[in-house]
């Protein structure tokens, strides 16, 4: 299968998922929006798109607990939680170099190049 970057990211996430979450942000309140709003908010907690989605954030965050999980297990196998606390001082602040412009024609080049990576 020869899939692009932009192909991968564009069938992970669906622009009606993108869309739905949006307009679900974005909502009045309903105890100030009247009518109007509870049918925004009946839309939004029984209809079928609205209920997926609700499903598809918690799944989201359950795999994010997953995988914290799974890193905390990491972190304390090889006591790398322990040796953080035993640190005596704060490291040392880094220099941070004042921002360059954007070249464009770099960014087009890296765009271009990351579409051509093949996922799968």
């Amino acid at each position: 299968m020869n899939l692009s970057r932009r192909i991968f990211f564009s069938q992970l996430i669906p622009p009606a998922t993108i869309a739905a979450v949006t307009t679900t942000i974005i909502t009045p309140n309903v105890a100030n929006a009247g009518e109007v709003g509870a049918k925004i908010n009946k839309a939004v907690t029984q209809s079928d798109l609205g209920i997926s989605v609700r499903r598809s954030v918690v799944r989201g965050a359950q795999t994010i607990d997953k995988i914290d999980l799974q890193w905390e297990k990491f972190s304390d196998s090889y006591g790398l939680g322990a040796e953080r606390s035993k640190q005596d001082a704060k490291p040392k602040p880094k220099i941070i170099p004042e921002r360059l412009s954007l070249d464009d024609n770099i960014a087009r080049a890296l765009l271009n190049a990351s579409d051509k990576v093949n996922f799968l």
